[in-house]
């Protein structure tokens, strides 16, 4: 059973030393790969923050299941049929219910005694960490977090050692990879993902196609109050910018946000507001532009790819390897298509187009229909 005393204390001093735990970390982060499958319950209701949470935590060996609410996190635990869960990272600001209620629910029922929580937020804010100590959370990350300190503070509550370092993965396959924008900064966005350079072009993809919603509500949006729903998606638009280190739109959403904090909603001025989302409005459609853009010229790429010849065991072996990959969901689907793109190429013929296009943009399912039909036909 926790002792709720020294997790406090260790709270505050790890909580005291993030920033420059961050500030000290490498690109190339410690993983730690647990002995045995550790169950990780994560609450977020971001879809954009599920998928990098889960990759980042299935990379690391963790077993992870998703709520999408507090009552969710309620549900799990509480069923049935309920699961043992070895710790929870719990987002503190998700509708339905959030964090802080979800947990204060949890720590009413002695049997949880023993289950870590851990809180995660974008809003590093004086007296949140007081607040999550009180209400029974074990520790505390910001998003968007740095892979090792989300390895790190895994671990020390699961009584982990350090035993893979993620740096010795061979980044020679990432050569052809290359990201020339403007409004993006890379480095940063590949930090967020541990070098995971499938799982960034996947939140690229991914960030271009929502916050193009996003852009058109920008555009209807009154000035003289916004409402929770709106802050909310700025709140999420300033989370997942940040993540793929697009620094120019999460600043926008930021000065939203703190222009917010220190105004009484009755001084809240129409033309200041209207400044500050137009603001975001086109720094969002720059990124946007620029995103659509690369894309559009990575499918040109796949159409004026040549092809490379195969013999039939060749085309038997490639194919295989890549279906098992796209079965599974695993975005090394990707890697391996880009590293081997000639000679499928040639093995997809003019079916390459539309299977690039479905692999480029994670629809692994549709990408492995064409390439079983394709490959039925060499056999």
């Amino acid at each position: 059973m926790i002792d709720y005393l020294r997790s406090h204390q260790h709270f505050h001093a790890h909580f005291s030393n993030q920033a420059e735990h961050v500030q000290s970390t490498v690109s190339q982060p410690i993983i730690h790969m647990p002995a045995t499958p550790y169950k990780i319950l994560l609450a977020e209701d971001n879809e954009f923050n599920q998928d990098i949470a889960v990759e980042l935590l299935t990379q690391a060996g963790y077993a992870v299941e998703v709520a999408n609410n507090g009552q969710e996190v309620l549900n799990k635990l509480f069923s049935d049929d309920a699961q043992h869960f070895h710790l929870i990272l719990m987002d503190l600001e998700m509708p339905v219910m959030d964090g802080h209620e979800a947990t204060l629910l949890i720590r009413q029922q002695k049997q949880f005694n023993h289950l870590p929580i851990i809180a995660l937020t974008a809003h590093a804010m004086t007296g949140t960490k007081e607040r999550c100590v009180e209400e029974g959370m074990q520790d505390y990350l910001t998003k968007p977090f740095e892979p090792a300190v989300l390895y790190d503070t895994i671990a020390s509550w699961l009584g982990e050692a350090k035993k893979k370092d993620a740096g010795s993965q061979d980044q020679s396959r990432y050569a052809h990879l290359d990201y020339p924008f403007h409004t993006i900064e890379p480095s940063l966005g590949l930090r967020s993902t541990a070098q995971n350079h499938a799982l960034y072009i996947k939140l690229l993809n991914n960030f271009c196609h929502a916050q193009k919603t996003t852009l058109e509500q920008l555009g209807l949006t009154e000035p003289h109050q916004p409402d929770n729903d709106f802050s909310r998606l700025i709140h999420t638009l300033k989370s997942a910018s940040a993540t793929i280190g697009a620094t120019h739109v999460a600043d926008a959403a930021e000065a939203y946000e703190n222009y917010l904090a220190h105004q009484l909603p009755q001084q809240i001025e129409p033309n200041a507001m209207r400044n500050i989302i137009t603001h975001i409005a086109k720094e969002l459609e720059e990124t946007i532009t620029e995103l659509d853009q690369y894309f559009a010229k990575q499918n040109e790429h796949s159409i004026n790819t040549q092809s490379a010849p195969c013999s039939k065991e060749e085309i038997l072996s490639l194919s295989t390897q890549l279906s098992e990959l796209l079965t599974t969901s695993n975005v090394e689907a990707l890697d391996y298509f880009e590293k081997e793109l000639n000679k499928f190429s040639f093995i997809l013929d003019r079916q390459f187009p539309l299977f690039t296009n479905a692999i480029r943009n994670y629809d692994f399912d549709r990408a492995n229909e064409i390439l079983i039909s394709v490959t039925d036909r060499h056999s």
